[in-house]
């Protein structure tokens, strides 16, 4: 019987998706003070990469604030960095990224979509049959709880309407920020599926804060033959 190909052969730093979770994790870590509420600040780090753990980060450009640049390389210190795909998956590699002192309410939606994209699934016969596809999936918040899930746009495929449904009502969702306590609010997420192989790495998902990009390695059919 032939071996299946490994779909990931380039180093893992490249893979577009997996970038995409490590801005979302490092984001989600980084946020104003609870008494101050200016939105639209921004600061570039530089930092190294090394097993999962983010050492010497640097301010390559200023949020303006020097006690806010200080604060950005401690929270950001404290991200828990995704599992990585690809070769080299040991080799410490240098990452820049440009990051926003998020509101505190900005925060919160950034936690929100963090918290979903760890239960994200990528079902073994969606896999199988090779389905891709982008599901919107409308929620309402309220005080920790995903409540009227629904899909709000499908992907064409049942299974990963499914999963994308799944996905959110399983997500051990953050606390509400100061003054939403028993408040409504609604969401959405985009749950995006993209199927990789040594033949084919599409770069399909959009982008934005609240994409969740689930990446399933295409599973091929061999045989054998008996003489």
């Amino acid at each position: 019987m032939r071996s299946h190909p490994n779909p990931f052969t380039q180093p893992y730093w490249v893979y577009r998706e997996w970038q995409s979770a490590l801005l979302l994790a490092v984001q989600s870590k980084v946020h104003l003070p609870d008494n101050e509420d200016t939105p639209g600040l921004h600061g570039t780090v530089r930092f190294l990469l090394d097993n999962g753990v983010i050492k010497n980060p640097v301010i390559v450009a200023s949020t303006g604030v020097p006690k806010l640049d200080t604060l950005m390389l401690q929270q950001i210190v404290t991200a828990q960095v995704p599992k990585p795909y690809g070769q080299n998956t040991n080799q410490p590699h240098e990452f820049q990224l440009s990051i926003e002192m998020l509101t505190p309410y900005k925060w919160f939606e950034y936690h929100v979509y963090a918290s979903i994209d760890k239960t994200k699934l990528y079902g073994r016969d969606a896999i199988i049959s090779g389905h891709t596809g982008i599901t919107a999936v409308d929620f309402d918040y309220l005080d920790g709880i995903a409540l009227n899930i629904t899909v709000a746009k499908s992907s064409g495929h049942a299974e990963l309407d499914r999963s994308s449904v799944e996905t959110v009502s399983k997500a051990e969702l953050p606390a509400p920020p100061l003054g939403y306590a028993g408040k409504t609010v609604h969401m959405q997420v985009i749950v995006c599926y993209e199927m990789h192989d040594s033949f084919n790495q599409s770069n399909n998902c959009p982008v934005g804060e609240n994409v969740i990009a689930v990446v399933g390695t295409r599973i091929r059919r061999t045989y054998t033959t008996y003489n």
